[in-house]
């Protein structure tokens, strides 16, 4: 028969077993996940946004989501599942990717990750379709000064680029 310690006294591992009480393991929904992200977005950086903030800058991007709809979800009182049309209206206010904040409410994997960074890049890229003539050389220049950092950021590592890819372009960014 096998003996535990518990409390400092010996006991049958079956007595025990059925002596203590059940160890519940808090596993945190996609609810909880997504309350926490959007409070955290609500106050990231400069931002002090209210539940109206939120509401009335996604109706500005037409998008259809209410200050009621935001308090329920930073309270836990969303009933049913969380729409796809919501998670797009919080995504677009936020400025993350819908992919960022869909992996945020439904769990992420490091596949999951990965779209996220490429989706921000391509937001990236469209955003940059949105410039000015005049404001393009600016662009590519803060582009080529974060390839020349994330090149010397892998240099750090200790990771050599790839072929034909060493020499980075000179910034114009003062």
């Amino acid at each position: 028969m096998r003996h535990i310690i518990v409390n400092n006294k010996l006991l049958n591992l079956g007595n025990a077993l059925c002596a203590q009480p059940a160890i519940h393991f808090a596993v945190r929904n996609g609810r909880e996940v997504l309350s926490d992200y959007v409070r955290q977005q609500m106050k990231k950086g400069e931002r002090d946004w209210s539940t109206h903030e939120v509401a009335r800058r996604a109706k500005a991007g037409g998008y259809s989501l209410s200050n009621g709809t935001v308090q329920n979800i930073l309270n836990l009182r969303q009933k049913g599942e969380v729409t796809e049309a919501t998670l797009r209206a919080l995504a677009y206010v936020f400025g993350v990717p819908p992919a960022e904040i869909f992996a945020v409410y439904h769990g992420t994997t490091v596949a999951d990750e990965q779209v996220i960074r490429d989706q921000r890049l391509a937001a990236l890229a469209v955003d940059a379709e949105k410039l000015s003539p005049e404001n393009i050389p600016k662009f590519e220049a803060l582009m080529e000064y974060v390839q020349h950092t994330v090149r010397e950021m892998i240099k750090e590592q200790g990771h050599a680029l790839p072929r034909g890819k060493g020499k980075a372009a000179k910034s114009r960014v003062g």
